[in-house]
């Protein structure tokens, strides 16, 4: 889903940060925490791009949490 969304929307584009969000939680849950890093990461590059409104920004609040989870922080 996410190679079609990029595909058809483009990597940078906002809808594409949820199932970047998605894969990086699962990463999580298998204790792979360097790739759930970079599926968070990348979904923080995109929300940073779109952070003018406010539900950019909650997002971009939720991502940074996730990121610090991966870390154990």
């Amino acid at each position: 889903a996410l190679a079609i969304m990029q595909e058809v929307l483009g990597d940078a584009h906002l809808d594409t940060a949820s199932p970047l969000l998605g894969l990086g939680d699962i990463y999580v849950g298998l204790e792979s925490y360097d790739e759930a890093e970079s599926f968070y990461r990348r979904a923080i590059v995109i929300v940073e791009g779109e952070i003018h409104s406010v539900n950019s920004a909650f997002v971009l609040h939720v991502l940074i949490k996730a990121l610090c989870s991966a870390h154990h922080v």
